[in-house]
């Protein structure tokens, strides 16, 4: 198979650049610029305009109402090569409320709210399209009321439509633009669109096609290009935390491709996944690498359930290609995804070609990284006091010989900060971009390439750029002039090689007067013993054993659809993904002290870890749409075919003589613990919808899926979801439109239905087999069974429920999106015990138990300030969600009641309540079951105080802010949540161990009321301290504000951009992450990573032009 795709790639690629030939060589719309020369002193307006014409040919089609406006006025100029858009502007210099434009080789002025009419008897139109500050909308859409007929904007804002109807109206639409309705008697439009009040009339898109939010019947949240560009992060993921109602996004670490846990409405489940679907251009995309176990204290978790899962794929998605994200919740969104939508689904858009003459955009940006704060850590006075008093608590009245840090051996006159040295370095970023976009009416096209590259805050020796990317994205459309039949073909592939660093683990741990990082020579300071040892792990020689990640991102989609009969459309979608992750992790004679090398006779040895997840999809469809009067019927029905292949490996190569070779696998003297793993994963279905709106005002969706799976047992294999779902938009009555004239807007909407979660690994239900250790039977292997089979295992099935209430006042200057949802979880899977009789500890079973999640929504959008010169709006959001467990058969004899409380959260722990310092014995104590205080509580008995880590709430505010060409753009994102708060020491008081400033409250003498126990050197009362950390004084519920980013662009002004040569021009500058305010911060350097490697601040700087 492999050398099959080896021999289709030059074909493949032959393939591509002969389209994108035949693309760019069709013919494309152009409106050339007129350049005039003349003079004249004191010329009257009427001789003035006559010139125009003369120079020009053009027609000026009203100059008696412009000379009624500036007849008086005399010209004396000089124009030498001119633009006659300079000219025309030169005329109306006097006057704010007159508008110009130039179309079909006519000059035509007019009042700026007047529409503009050339001739009343058409048989077809034209026109431009700007917003309220003037700027061109190119790709807006222009299509006929009540027809399938329509049209977009080019790329100069400038449209046609022939062949229309005598009395037509059209609607003229764009995203982040409210739609406006014009009357076709006007041969020529100028259209001045109005940016969004509020999103009601935005289109969204849901599954399988798209709906204005207006008409939605489900809960669906988008957000749009330029909200995500406007914040620099490698994971599109991360622009949208504070920014979308019931979606709770919760960043790992700092490092670029660091994990990013994906939460919509707080899902629940014992055993299952918890990941949405994530569809990028309708093609399924993973949430989880299928394993990265050299990674794995470096990228931090992704949330997911399984072993290895760790790093987010979705940081191979490049946020310059999308065109928009929308998030969607609830049964009517969801259940035609069925089972595999029972966590909400993620539906990522990228870019398309738009019309017009071709344009070439070049996006650079270019910027630093800095770590936001510092942990107040003790200083090299403070720490020795503390080991000094560690020594006296031990019994031990002088330091020993490996006491390096207080006995001398180590310079006691130095104090390093070692957050400052380790992690405090300015890091660089870039990112290039450059897309071309252009076409016919019939043929349009973009191609994009991205380059990025980043270094690191922590020193490193190697790789000025320690993370390097490249990303190319094709999009090509094509139509027949009839419309009739259309394709679609888009491609995005993405390269990156990062090379973290496990460097970061060590400044809040380093004494502070431990040795410098390099010796006199430049060299690795090992800071040698008398016997030749080194003294410390110096942890800047994790820069020769730097771990490689190599990660290719492929997403290809063809969609193909067919016009059969009026309004009868028949399409098909064929689509690949792969995801491919190489990783590498030597541990080099480089890295090593070289005592340990001959005297251990140490060799390197490589770490080697690959994966390949890659799917294809077949999904045909039937689209059927009708409008009669007033009623309006949509029906849709569809199949899908898809398969997904996993494959992963990973070993160990031993004993290289040198680090030159520790690459080549062959130099190696053996290779130990080779794995690997392969999954199949079969889905198929079949689904509908059918949606009836009666008058824009009574909504009904009803949507069924019947879905076959290969994860699940042979009496289960097949399942059906479904949901039904209403809206009333009642500020259509007139009852309600005479009694409440300030309500402009009112919907209710509900839903109910059925989802399925099939995250269960593959293979579950089957008895799987492997290989017995240490166990041969004539040399062969023996292999043993592992699981037990379940030919009845089934499907996770989530009931959803929900109800929502948008209001909208003041023709929606203020409107408020309110929504209540009951996710209620059946058969869950877990392990339940089996007699040892069996011959095998579990089972994976579905079990009689239900989980409940329920969760507030409420999003507020308010319109501040409009007009023609500034607007200022803002959007506030804030989601409770709620879980609770319901029911669990047999709970209280089952291994689970350690885990699991009925009537509380599914996420929770149960652990010891502190009753604070024994202020006779210095240590820590704890409350048993009866309410005593005791030293060493049972671990089983006594752990009943219960911690619940769901969040509280969540939530964020975005303002926006546009003046003239400026626009400034800010967000805040809130959270509270219970969060452990332990300080990443060994045992407190012994050698090389700091502290933070806050853990100089300790005990000294009896008697003492202090927060933490006394400090040891000899470990002695280790065990309180760690029970400390366990119980509930080592979580704390911690609220946070953060600056999620802060944006601010300047459209360059014409004449700037004529002088330049460009058709749009902007010069931005972002920042993320500047500052954020959390009730902890004490013992944790950030709310959200903790203490791991801290999420940092960016400064950056850009231009964007087009040409």
């Amino acid at each position: 198979m492999q050398n099959r795709l080896q021999k289709l790639k030059p074909k493949v690629i032959s393939f591509m650049a002969t389209l994108i030939l035949l693309f760019s060589h069709s013919p494309i719309y152009a409106h050339g610029q007129i350049k005039v020369t003349f003079s004249a002193t004191n010329m009257s307006l009427k001789n003035f305009l006559k010139t125009i014409k003369a120079k020009t040919g053009y027609t000026i089609k009203n100059s008696d109402f412009l000379e009624s406006q500036f007849g008086n006025d005399i010209f004396s100029v000089n124009f030498n090569n001119t633009d006659l858009d300079e000219i025309l502007r030169y005329i109306l210099k006097s006057s704010e409320n007159i508008k110009v434009e130039v179309l079909n080789k006519s000059i035509i002025f007019a009042y700026k709210d007047d529409h503009i009419s050339i001739d009343s008897s058409i048989s077809g139109i034209s026109g431009i399209v700007k917003d309220n500050l003037g700027n061109i909308i190119p790709g807006a859409t222009i299509q006929i009321k009540n027809s399938n007929k329509g049209t977009t904007s080019d790329n100069s804002g400038r449209f046609s439509l022939q062949n229309i109807e005598k009395g037509s109206k059209i609607l003229i639409s764009s995203v982040g633009y409210q739609t406006k309705e014009y009357n076709t008697n006007n041969k020529t439009i100028i259209a001045e669109l109005n940016p969004f009040i509020n999103n009601l009339n935005e289109t969204q898109v849901i599954a399988y096609g798209t709906r204005s939010k207006r008409l939605n019947t489900g809960n669906v949240n988008t957000i749009t290009a330029k909200d995500i560009t406007d914040i620099p992060v490698s994971n599109p993921m991360l622009a949208l935390q504070g920014r979308i109602p019931g979606l709770d996004i919760q960043p790992t670490n700092g490092l670029a491709g660091s994990g990013v846990t994906i939460r919509v409405q707080n899902p629940a489940s014992l055993l299952s996944g918890l990941d949405p679907l994530i569809l990028v251009n309708g093609v399924p995309y993973p949430s989880q690498f299928l394993g990265m176990p050299l990674s794995a204290s470096i990228f931090g978790t992704n949330g997911g359930t399984q072993y290895g899962q760790y790093g987010s794929p979705l940081s191979y998605i490049n946020s310059n290609d999308i065109e928009s994200i929308s998030i969607l919740k609830g049964a009517d969104a969801t259940a035609i995804y069925g089972s595999r939508a029972a966590n909400g689904a993620i539906l990522i858009l990228t870019k398309s070609g738009k019309t017009g003459k071709t344009e070439i955009t070049v996006d650079f940006q270019s910027g630093i990284k800095k770590t936001v704060r510092q942990l107040p850590l003790l200083n090299t006075p403070q720490y020795l006091s503390i080991r000094r008093e560690a020594l006296k608590n031990s019994g031990i009245i002088n330091p020993g010989p490996y006491d390096y840090d207080i006995n001398g051996f180590w310079d006691t006159t130095t104090s390093h900060n070692w957050q400052k040295e380790l992690w405090g370095r300015t890091a660089f970023n870039m990112n290039s971009t450059i897309s071309a976009t252009g076409g016919t009416e019939n043929c349009q096209y973009l191609l994009s390439g991205t380059f990025s590259r980043e270094n690191y805050v922590y020193p490193t020796n190697f790789n000025s750029f320690n993370d390097t990317r490249g990303s190319g994205y094709i999009s090509l459309n094509s139509s027949t002039p009839n419309k009739r039949l259309n394709i679609n073909f888009t491609t995005t592939y993405m390269y990156d090689k990062n090379k973290p660093s496990t460097t970061f683990a060590f400044p809040l741990k380093l004494a502070p007067d431990a040795p410098n990082l390099l010796d006199k020579n430049e060299t690795i300071n090992w800071m040698i013993r008398p016997d030749g040892a080194p003294s410390w792990s110096n942890p800047i020689a994790n820069n020769y054993n730097l771990l490689t990640n190599e990660v290719t991102s492929m997403v290809s989609n063809v969609k193909i659809s067919y016009e059969i009969i009026p309004n009868l459309k028949l399409s098909s979608t064929f689509s690949y993904q792969k995801l491919t992750l190489d990783q590498t992790q030597p541990t080099t004679k480089a890295s090593v002290s070289p005592y340990y090398i001959t005297t251990y006779n140490f060799k390197s040895t490589l770490g080697v870890t690959s994966s390949r997840t890659s799917s294809w999809q077949i999904e045909p469809m039937l689209n059927y749409n009708i409008i009669h009067h007033k009623h309006s019927i949509e029906l849709f029905a569809g199949s899908t075919f898809s398969k997904n292949q996993s494959f992963g490996r990973s070993f160990t190569a031993y004993n290289f003589l040198t680090d030159l070779l520790i690459y080549d696998i062959g130099s190696a003297e053996s290779i130990i613990s080779p794995m690997t793993n392969n999954f199949i994963y079969k889905y198929n279905a079949l689904y509908g919808r059918a949606n009836y709106n009666y008058n824009q005002k009574y909504i009904f969706q009803i949507t069924g899926r019947r879905d076959g799976s290969s994860r699940f047992g042979e009496n289960n294999k097949l399942h059906s979801f479904g949901s039904i779902a209403g809206a009333w938009i009642f500020t259509e009555e007139r009852l309600i439109k005479e009694k409440l004239k300030s309500l402009s807007y009112g919907k209710i909407r509900s839903s109910y239905g059925t989802t399925g979660n099939d995250q269960i690994g593959d293979y579950s239900f089957l008895s799987l087999y492997q290989i017995i250790a240490n166990r041969a039977y004539q040399g062969i292997p023996e292999i043993g069974p592992t699981s037990i089979p379940n030919p009845n295992l089934k499907w996770e099935e989530v009931r959803k429920w929900e109800i929502g209430l948008d209001l909208g006042w003041f023709e929606n200057r203020l409107l408020l999106n309110l929504n209540y949802s009951i996710n209620t979880s059946k058969n869950p899977l877990v392990y339940y015990p089996l007699a040892i009789t069996s011959g095998f500890q579990y089972i994976l079973e579905n079990y009689n138990a239900k989980i409940k999640n329920s969760s507030l929504e409420l999003n507020l959008t308010t319109n501040n300030i409009t007009n023609n010169s500034i607007s200022w709006n803002t959007i506030f959001n804030i989601t409770i969600p709620k879980n609770k467990l319901l029911k669990f058969d047999n709970l209280s004899q089952s291994p689970y009641s350690s885990y699991y409380v009925i009537g509380k959260s599914t996420n929770i722990i149960k652990t010891f309540l502190s009753a604070g310092v024994n202020d006779t014995t210095g240590n820590f104590q704890f409350y048993d079951s009866k309410g005593n205080t005791t030293e060493t509580p049972d671990p089983i008995n006594d752990a009943q105080h219960i911690i619940t880590f769901d969040p509280k709430f969540y939530g964020g505010i975005t303002n926006s802010l546009v003046y003239k060409g400026f626009t400034l753009n800010f967000t805040f994102s809130f959270d509270k949540r219970y969060r452990q708060i332990v300080y990443p020491s060994g045992t407190p008081g012994t050698v090389n161990n700091n502290l933070p400033i806050a853990m100089l409250d300790r005990w000294q003498k009896p008697g003492d009321n202090a927060t933490y126990q006394k400090y040891t050197a000899n470990g002695s009362n280790f065990y309180q301290y760690y029970l400390y950390t366990i119980s509930d004084r080592g979580f704390s519920n911690i609220f946070f504000i953060r600056c999620q980013n802060i944006s601010i662009t300047w459209e360059l002004p014409s004449k700037l951009k004529t002088i330049l040569k460009t058709n749009r021009c902007t010069l931005y500058g972002q920042v993320v992450n500047p500052f954020v305010f959390a009730s902890q911060k004490s013992l944790m350097i950030d709310p959200q990573s903790g203490n791991g490697f801290p999420l940092l601040k960016t400064f950056n700087l850009g231009i964007k032009a087009t040409f």
